[in-house]
């Protein structure tokens, strides 16, 4: 699984911040010439290193820096692949919500190497809106600001309006409003969009 993420942070950084910039946290953590490859094994220390280049040379503090990688997981067109795979997870925002339960099983099936977060769903329905609190469990230090990152983004991908906080080991979402704004384009076979389903 580090390689996976070691990778996804350079890519970030040579999507984000330029080729120059990764170059010089890569020979700062020591990383590999030509960077991490994620179907070959590294550890917790390569990541460690990464992080500490990354900090150092960009200025943003690691949770910062995690919840940047969610953003742009979801967001940047190079990730458009994974987007809509996560896109699968539901026709709506509360829908892929509750997709985040099988999310380590799917991961496991698909890919061993993924080890994905397992996730635990409460939900609280209330008169005005829904609360959802996610505990999550992962081996992956900074996982829980990944999450939220990728949340954030997701529920603009769906047009929901929300309040998304993360807290130690746990992201709790306030749910108000699924139509808030229009969803991005994404289309099941043979459906339309959801942007046009709703309309």
């Amino acid at each position: 699984m580090q390689g996976f993420v070691n990778r996804a942070f350079q890519q970030y950084v040579q999507d984000m911040h330029g080729a120059a910039a990764w170059e010089e946290i890569r020979v700062i953590a020591g990383a590999p010439l030509d960077g991490f490859e994620p179907m070959l094994p590294s550890d917790a220390q390569s990541t460690r290193y990464l992080l500490d280049a990354m900090t150092g040379h960009l200025g943003h503090s690691e949770d910062a820096l995690w919840e940047e990688l969610g953003l742009y997981l979801v967001t940047h067109p190079r990730m458009e692949g994974l987007r809509r795979l996560l896109r699968f997870g539901g026709r709506d925002f509360v829908e892929f919500i509750w997709s985040l339960a099988d999310l380590h099983d799917r991961g496991q099936l698909a890919l061993r190497l993924l080890d994905l977060p397992k996730i635990n769903i409460r939900c609280m329905d209330g008169p005005n809106q829904m609360r959802f609190d996610l505990d999550i469990t992962w081996m992956m230090e900074g996982g829980v600001f990944l999450i939220y990152g990728a949340l954030q983004a997701m529920a603009d991908d769906y047009g929901a309006l929300a309040v998304i906080r993360p807290n130690p080991g746990c992201i709790t979402i306030e749910l108000h409003d699924l139509g808030f704004g229009p969803a991005r384009s994404f289309a099941l076979i043979g459906q339309p969009p959801l942007s046009e389903a709703r309309a």
